[in-house]
Protein backbone atom coordinates (compact mmCIF):
# COMPACT_ATOMS: atom_id res chain seq x y z
CA UNK A 1 0.00 0.00 0.00
CA UNK A 2 1.52 3.62 -1.01
CA UNK A 3 0.12 6.96 -0.19
CA UNK A 4 0.56 9.53 -2.55
CA UNK A 5 -0.90 12.87 -3.13
CA UNK A 6 -1.99 12.18 -6.39
CA UNK A 7 -3.11 8.99 -8.19
CA UNK A 8 0.21 7.91 -10.66
CA UNK A 9 -0.43 7.55 -13.85
CA UNK A 10 1.10 3.74 -13.59
CA UNK A 11 2.71 2.04 -10.72
CA UNK A 12 6.40 3.24 -12.21
CA UNK A 13 5.71 6.50 -11.33
CA UNK A 14 5.31 6.06 -7.61
CA UNK A 15 8.00 7.92 -6.32
CA UNK A 16 10.97 6.64 -4.28
CA UNK A 17 10.30 7.60 -0.29
CA UNK A 18 6.50 7.76 -0.73
CA UNK A 19 5.21 5.99 2.36
CA UNK A 20 4.74 2.32 2.12
CA UNK A 21 3.13 -0.62 4.41
CA UNK A 22 3.63 -4.21 2.72
CA UNK A 23 1.04 -6.28 3.80
CA UNK A 24 2.65 -9.85 4.76
CA UNK A 25 0.82 -13.08 3.24
CA UNK A 26 -0.61 -14.75 6.15
CA UNK A 27 -2.65 -11.57 7.41
CA UNK A 28 -5.87 -11.40 6.10
CA UNK A 29 -6.73 -8.90 8.84
CA UNK A 30 -5.43 -5.91 9.89
CA UNK A 31 -5.18 -1.85 11.14
CA UNK A 32 -3.27 0.57 8.98
CA UNK A 33 -2.15 2.76 11.70
CA UNK A 34 -0.91 6.34 10.02
CA UNK A 35 1.29 8.47 12.12
CA UNK A 36 2.78 11.55 10.90
CA UNK A 37 6.32 11.24 9.19
CA UNK A 38 7.33 15.43 8.60
CA UNK A 39 10.61 14.36 7.37
CA UNK A 40 8.94 12.24 4.41
CA UNK A 41 8.98 15.08 1.74
CA UNK A 42 6.50 13.05 -0.54
CA UNK A 43 3.39 12.45 1.67
CA UNK A 44 3.91 13.41 5.69
CA UNK A 45 3.14 10.61 7.18
CA UNK A 46 4.35 6.57 7.78
CA UNK A 47 2.15 3.27 7.82
CA UNK A 48 2.09 0.53 10.05
CA UNK A 49 0.57 -2.97 9.01
CA UNK A 50 -0.99 -4.37 12.71
CA UNK A 51 -1.96 -7.55 12.44
CA UNK A 52 -5.74 -8.10 13.79
CA UNK A 53 -6.14 -12.11 12.58
CA UNK A 54 -8.50 -13.84 14.94
CA UNK A 55 -5.84 -15.78 16.43
CA UNK A 56 -3.79 -12.67 17.85
CA UNK A 57 -6.39 -10.40 18.50
CA UNK A 58 -9.56 -12.29 19.75
CA UNK A 59 -12.72 -10.55 20.55
CA UNK A 60 -13.24 -9.01 24.39
CA UNK A 61 -9.63 -8.45 24.18
CA UNK A 62 -8.47 -4.83 24.39
CA UNK A 63 -4.88 -3.90 22.04
CA UNK A 64 -3.14 -1.01 23.61
CA UNK A 65 -0.95 1.30 21.94
CA UNK A 66 1.20 3.50 23.91
CA UNK A 67 2.53 6.38 22.35
CA UNK A 68 4.34 8.52 25.29
CA UNK A 69 7.39 7.61 26.88
CA UNK A 70 5.47 7.05 30.48
CA UNK A 71 4.33 3.77 31.74
CA UNK A 72 0.96 3.02 32.01
CA UNK A 73 -0.82 0.87 34.38
CA UNK A 74 -3.16 -0.38 37.09
CA UNK A 75 -6.62 -2.48 36.78
CA UNK A 76 -8.92 -3.61 34.16
CA UNK A 77 -11.67 -5.01 35.85
CA UNK A 78 -10.85 -8.43 36.24
CA UNK A 79 -7.59 -8.26 34.44
CA UNK A 80 -4.21 -5.82 34.69
CA UNK A 81 -2.36 -3.48 32.43
CA UNK A 82 1.04 -2.88 32.58
CA UNK A 83 2.05 -0.68 29.30
CA UNK A 84 5.82 0.46 28.78
CA UNK A 85 6.18 3.12 26.98
CA UNK A 86 6.62 3.42 23.62
CA UNK A 87 4.99 -0.24 23.25
CA UNK A 88 2.03 -2.10 22.47
CA UNK A 89 0.35 -5.03 24.64
CA UNK A 90 -2.89 -7.08 23.97
CA UNK A 91 -4.95 -7.56 27.49
CA UNK A 92 -7.66 -10.91 27.85
CA UNK A 93 -11.24 -9.38 28.34
CA UNK A 94 -11.74 -7.11 31.57
CA UNK A 95 -15.04 -8.68 32.10
CA UNK A 96 -17.11 -12.12 31.88
CA UNK A 97 -19.64 -10.62 30.15
CA UNK A 98 -21.52 -7.84 28.44
CA UNK A 99 -21.02 -5.57 31.46
CA UNK A 100 -19.50 -2.24 33.07
CA UNK A 101 -16.13 -3.11 34.60
CA UNK A 102 -14.18 -0.94 36.77
CA UNK A 103 -11.10 1.17 35.23
CA UNK A 104 -8.39 2.29 37.92
CA UNK A 105 -5.25 3.41 35.50
CA UNK A 106 -1.83 5.91 36.68
CA UNK A 107 1.25 6.37 35.04
CA UNK A 108 4.72 7.05 35.48
CA UNK A 109 6.99 9.60 33.72
CA UNK A 110 10.96 8.68 32.89
CA UNK A 111 13.06 9.43 36.20
CA UNK A 112 10.34 9.59 38.70
CA UNK A 113 9.15 6.95 40.73
CA UNK A 114 5.23 8.85 41.42
CA UNK A 115 2.18 6.92 40.35
CA UNK A 116 0.12 9.51 39.00
CA UNK A 117 -3.60 8.93 38.60
CA UNK A 118 -4.85 8.90 34.79
CA UNK A 119 -8.00 7.20 34.62
CA UNK A 120 -10.61 5.91 37.10
CA UNK A 121 -14.12 5.01 35.80
CA UNK A 122 -16.13 2.45 34.33
CA UNK A 123 -16.00 1.36 31.07
CA UNK A 124 -18.59 -1.15 28.94
CA UNK A 125 -17.58 -4.32 28.17
CA UNK A 126 -19.09 -6.04 25.20
CA UNK A 127 -17.36 -9.66 24.56
CA UNK A 128 -18.36 -9.26 20.90
CA UNK A 129 -15.84 -6.32 19.94
CA UNK A 130 -12.17 -6.19 19.91
CA UNK A 131 -11.04 -2.76 21.04
CA UNK A 132 -8.23 -0.75 20.12
CA UNK A 133 -7.12 1.72 22.76
CA UNK A 134 -4.16 4.16 22.68
CA UNK A 135 -2.32 6.33 24.71
CA UNK A 136 -1.69 9.88 23.64
CA UNK A 137 0.82 12.70 25.08
CA UNK A 138 -1.09 15.90 25.10
CA UNK A 139 0.66 19.17 23.51
CA UNK A 140 1.15 21.21 26.83
CA UNK A 141 0.00 18.87 29.55
CA UNK A 142 1.95 16.18 30.82
CA UNK A 143 -1.16 13.93 31.80
CA UNK A 144 -1.40 11.62 28.79
CA UNK A 145 -4.81 10.92 27.16
CA UNK A 146 -6.62 7.86 26.55
CA UNK A 147 -8.65 7.07 23.06
CA UNK A 148 -10.36 4.17 22.24
CA UNK A 149 -12.02 2.61 19.50
CA UNK A 150 -14.31 -0.35 19.33
CA UNK A 151 -13.94 -3.03 16.33
CA UNK A 152 -17.54 -4.51 16.48
CA UNK A 153 -18.07 -7.02 12.46
CA UNK A 154 -21.50 -8.22 12.01
CA UNK A 155 -22.17 -11.19 12.53
CA UNK A 156 -21.73 -13.95 9.69
CA UNK A 157 -25.13 -15.10 8.54
CA UNK A 158 -25.46 -18.95 9.76
CA UNK A 159 -25.71 -21.10 6.39
CA UNK A 160 -29.22 -23.06 6.32
CA UNK A 161 -28.89 -26.59 6.26
CA UNK A 162 -31.24 -28.25 3.46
Amino acid sequence: IHLLPAVPASPEQIPPGAPVAAIPEPITDFYLLVSSDPANAIAPVKMQIIDANAEKFRKGQMLWFNLTANRVGGRLGITSLDLGPNSRLITGPPAARNEDFQVNLAYRMPGNERLYPLCETKWRHDPHSRTVLFVLPQQGNRTPRILGIPDSREQEPAEESP
